[in-house]
């Protein structure tokens, strides 16, 4: 299949089949206020997500044929894991490390996350560029020049005002959060395999749900200065991957490279799991079964509850 027209995942295919009954997911789309089913194949991706334009203008789906990769050394991992296996290498820490760190990167709202605070520093640095008057004058007589027109007292007052009271908007490209992305990736692949990690196994009969934010961040204490950040090293925050039905990592911000430790979690704590899911959930929330996706959208209140970063955490 052409991958420059080809759905594209940014939750991995092979990981949301871990989550289907008869070949169909359980979905809650909480943008449509539904539950239904619905392949894998067909959930969590986006029409040429990864393909970003080159500066001649060349389509190029580079970035789909690298997760892959990254995906191919950790499916094995996490089939084993699945299975029942406890005990993980230095390797495959590491492997499964650069996996969950594309995880937590390649979602949309990471790239939201990534063009929002971009727009607020561009926005920033403009406002204090205007500021002094010397240098604002001097940009003007240069755009004069270059463009060979004239710009009035009046005008320049009045695009001196609108920078500095950030009356504008910005819109960066698609290549921006792709570049972004990328450039994020290897710092944090080093966070995450730095940190401890317990492997979670829910106790018989329970089991965990996943979105389309499968790795995620969640603030415990959301209060005060230090209370405002969501990050894997973030004060107050508490770092969780959704990996299979069987499988969650927890991952400490202790500093542990190899520290791996293996858990049973039973109710409680896979209820608190899939409450996290299910509010750090940006539209898709998928279960292997009707019945605990329906519980977890009546327990979490889903349907009333807006974007996790907009919303008071229980």
């Amino acid at each position: 299949m052409d991958q420059i027209k080809s759905f594209q995942h940014y939750v991995p295919k092979f990981l949301l089949e871990y989550f289907a009954s008869d070949g169909l997911l359980w979905v809650y789309d909480r943008q449509q206020k539904v539950f239904r089913q619905q392949p894998p194949k067909r959930t969590a991706g986006e029409k040429a997500y990864y393909v970003f334009q080159e500066k001649d203008g060349k389509k190029n789906p580079a970035l789909e044929k690298m997760f892959s990769a990254i995906e191919d050394q950790a499916a094995p991992i996490i089939k084993n894991l699945h299975s029942g296996k406890k005990e993980i290498s230095e390797q495959e820490k590491a492997d499964l490390a650069m996996f969950i760190a594309a995880l937590y990167l390649r979602v949309p709202d990471n790239l939201k996350r990534t063009d929002d605070m971009s727009i607020l520093l561009t926005k920033e640095r403009l406002r204090k560029s205007v500021m002094f008057e010397e240098h604002f004058q001097r940009t003007m007589d240069q755009i004069e020049k270059k463009k060979g027109i004239k710009i009035s007292p009046e005008r320049r007052k009045d695009v001196q005002k609108t920078f500095a009271e950030k009356n504008y908007d910005i819109k960066f490209p698609k290549e921006h959060g792709l570049k972004m992305m990328m450039l994020s990736l290897q710092d944090t692949y080093y966070t995450v395999a730095q940190m401890e990690w317990t492997v979670m196994k829910p106790s018989e009969g329970k089991a965990f749900v996943i979105s389309d934010n499968p790795a995620f961040t969640i603030n415990i204490k959301p209060e005060g200065f230090w209370g405002s950040g969501i990050g894997f090293l973030a004060p107050n925050c508490e770092s969780t991957a959704v990996l299979t039905p069987q499988v969650a990592i927890f991952l400490s911000q202790t500093h542990n490279p190899e520290g791996v430790y293996s858990a049973q979690v039973h109710g409680n704590t896979v209820k608190a799991i899939n409450f996290r899911t299910a509010v750090c959930s940006s539209r898709f929330l998928v279960s292997h079964s009707e019945i605990l996706l329906k519980r977890t959208v009546k327990r979490t209140k889903l349907k009333k509850r807006g974007p996790y970063a907009k919303a008071m955490v229980g």
